[in-house]
């Protein structure tokens, strides 16, 4: 088989442990040692994120066993490496473009076949939160 160079490669993150320590705020613990307070409502918007605005649904954050990152019971997830890499991604400007990529995608104004549908755009590559594809317009958790 050739050897394919010049690939970029990047380590596979899994969350290990939460903990809720504010309103939608939890302390993420990762298996290389990283432990990140992230605030989530900046990004508690759309059809997706929106409806963990409600307490109690974002209180019922879990670690899912089989992709070792965090997820609601309404199917809202974040890549393990998005939440490790939480701060430089979600910068102010950044954030926004997000942000209103997501309200383009939730309701485009066009058919967008195959746009991955909970995918965040990171330079020139789609970092995506859930792979689902669209053909039209004070608690402690840890993983086992």
């Amino acid at each position: 088989m050739p050897e394919i160079s010049g690939l970029m490669s990047h380590h596979i993150y899994r969350v290990t442990a939460f903990k809720i320590v504010g309103p939608y705020t939890l302390e993420v613990s990762f298996d290389d040692g990283i432990q990140l307070t992230i605030d989530f409502r900046p990004v508690l918007k759309g059809k997706l994120y929106g409806p963990l605005m409600d307490r109690d649904v974002f209180e019922r954050v879990r670690i899912d066993p089989e992709v070792h990152t965090l997820v609601w019971p309404n199917g809202a997830d974040f890549d393990p490496a998005t939440l490790h890499d939480w701060r430089a991604l979600l910068t102010p400007g950044r954030r926004n473009r997000i942000l209103q990529d997501e309200a383009r995608a939730s309701n485009p104004p066009y058919s967008f076949a195959g746009r991955a549908q909970g995918c965040l755009r990171v330079a020139f590559a789609f970092i995506c939160l859930r792979p689902t594809f669209t053909s039209t317009a004070s608690t402690s958790t840890t993983a086992a």
